[in-house]
């Protein structure tokens, strides 16, 4: 006798009513943009005061990310993770990036080793202090060498943001086909292309700060980064549904985690990054006439 599985039929979101989601929006949208105009300042301040910043954001990032993996077990490799955390990010922002990956190299097999030693599986540890730290040093880097630094940093935390909260609304509004049902069923393929309008209306935005600037590629090139940050969205997920968690924690009302909210910004961070280095520095320059 053959037991087959019972089937189970991927719904499509359907479209939240208008209050509903406005009630939901101004929930979200009010720390989020606390969070924005914080970062936005502190941008301005100076690359140490963004450092320190980003090193709050960093040791967040690091309890949650245990939390999740280990199920709330002792983390006896934390310290370490937050002591090369805060090295590396050190090492960036006095010039020292070669330095930093060292330090990044190592502070991971030194997890690794730590966390097997406790009997724990280390590759969550190792994927830990990759996620966390690489990402953030990155942006402190993004904030010290780019041609550009502080409007580069800017547009990305801008780009981010839009894409978060537009794909939100058009995925609420309008539901839809979802984009991956087995790993987030609430997002769709139009909260995607919500995403992406606002992360090009932002390029539009950024294109006009400067005459060098050439607003059609920064708005083709910021819809693309909606799309990488929406695959940032999905691997948190992704993450979270393998131990089966909704929230990396309940620290920023009506948002969950503080992984929760950096996680489109990691994988863009990422992509820009590489940009960067391929184009020495000038990232918003990109197809801008000689």
């Amino acid at each position: 006798m053959c037991l087959r599985a019972p089937r189970v039929e991927l719904r499509q979101p359907s479209p939240v009513p208008f209050a509903r989601t406005v009630r939901r929006l101004a929930l979200r949208i009010g720390p989020a943009l606390v969070l924005l105009a914080a970062s936005v300042l502190i941008v301005i301040a100076g690359s140490w005061a963004f450092s320190v910043w980003v090193l709050i954001f960093g040791v967040l990032m690091a309890r949650e990310w245990y939390a999740i993996a280990y199920q709330g077990k002792p983390a006896p490799h934390l310290p370490l993770h937050i002591l090369c955390l805060a090295i590396v990010l050190g090492a960036v922002t006095a010039g020292y990036p070669l330095v930093g990956l060292g330090v990044l190299a190592a502070g991971t097999l030194a997890a690794m080793v730590v966390t097997a030693r406790a009997r724990l599986d280390p590759t969550w540890s190792a994927l830990g202090v990759l996620y966390t730290v690489g990402p953030l040093a990155c942006l402190v880097w993004l904030r010290m060498a780019t041609v550009h630094p502080i409007y580069t940093v800017l547009w990305l935390l801008c780009v981010v943001w839009a894409t978060d909260t537009a794909a939100l609304v058009a995925g609420r509004l309008i539901g839809g086909p979802p984009l991956a049902p087995k790993i987030s069923p609430r997002k769709t393929w139009a909260g995607l292309i919500g995403g992406a309008a606002a992360a090009a209306a932002v390029g539009f935005g950024a294109g006009r700060l400067d005459p060098s600037f050439s607003s059609l590629a920064l708005m083709a090139l910021s819809a693309i980064l909606a799309v990488v940050a929406q695959l940032g969205d999905l691997t948190e997920s992704a993450f979270k549904r393998r131990f089966g968690v909704k929230d990396s924690s309940q620290l920023i009302p009506g948002q969950g985690g503080v992984l929760d909210r950096v996680d489109g910004l990691v994988f863009a961070t990422l992509t820009v990054t590489i940009l960067a280095v391929l184009m020495g520095g000038s990232v918003l320059s990109v197809g801008a006439h000689p």
